[in-house]
């Protein structure tokens, strides 16, 4: 149904695509037709996969501009987006970074939270090393933290010894980023954290890269 309605609508669609509000119309009534779907659900989006869901946002983007296809993918993100965020004083580095001081509360940062007790946790950790990796000149001005709570396992704490992470991994036993940021319902995401350190970005653009594209333009955003 949902493809349905996107074909049938898409000639209009680009047709009137400085139309804010017919972009709006359409975007609310597929919204609409997700929460149909799945009237349980309180977290809008947990529902639906991220892919589909970009492709959506895309799909109907049109001649909108970057920012505000960026604005739209966050509003599946409404209780987040724009957030405040707080760095609890209890986090500290486990691996073999030296952090400086203000490296949590100034410039623009990528913070990835996650477990210390899991095999996927290992393997994000990969993730995020092979993105900097391949994004050097990107990331020279940006801060990309790993968060992990919970207590270590010993697969965790070899794999952070015997590999040389280039970002530093901040051990938080009491949850109290997530619990402090009210971000408990999401503890294994990603966020982009402006200057100003509110998220602005929800979402791993470590192997997506139409997410990938959000995060350049917010880099290059003065």
């Amino acid at each position: 149904m949902i493809f349905f309605i996107t074909n049938k609508y898409r000639k209009r669609f680009n047709r009137y695509s400085d139309d804010f509000i017919f972009k709006k119309i359409i975007i609310v009534s597929l919204k609409s037709l997700f929460f149909a779907s799945f009237p349980n659900c309180l977290h809008f989006h947990k529902a639906i996969p991220y892919k589909f869901t970009l492709f959506i946002i895309f799909l109907l983007g049109g001649c909108q501009e970057k920012s505000n296809i960026i604005s739209e993918y966050m509003n599946i993100y409404p209780d987040i987006s724009g957030k405040r965020i707080e760095f609890p004083v209890n986090l500290r580095v486990i691996n073999n970074i030296v952090a400086p001081d203000d490296l949590l509360t100034s410039g623009k940062k990528i913070v990835c939270t996650g477990d210390m007790d899991c095999s996927p946790c290992v393997l994000r950790l990969i993730e995020i090393e092979e993105y900097i990796k391949c994004n050097k000149n990107l990331l020279k001005d940006i801060e990309v933290i790993y968060i992990a709570k919970g207590e270590e396992s010993e697969y965790f704490s070899y794999q952070i010894q015997q590999t040389q992470f280039s970002f530093p991994i901040y051990k938080d036993s009491c949850s109290s980023f997530l619990t402090k940021n009210g971000l408990e319902n999401y503890n294994k995401d990603v966020f982009f954290i402006n200057a100003n350190n509110e998220i602005v970005l929800v979402g791993a653009p470590f192997k997506n890269p139409m997410l990938q594209d959000m995060y350049k333009n917010l880099i290059f955003e003065k």
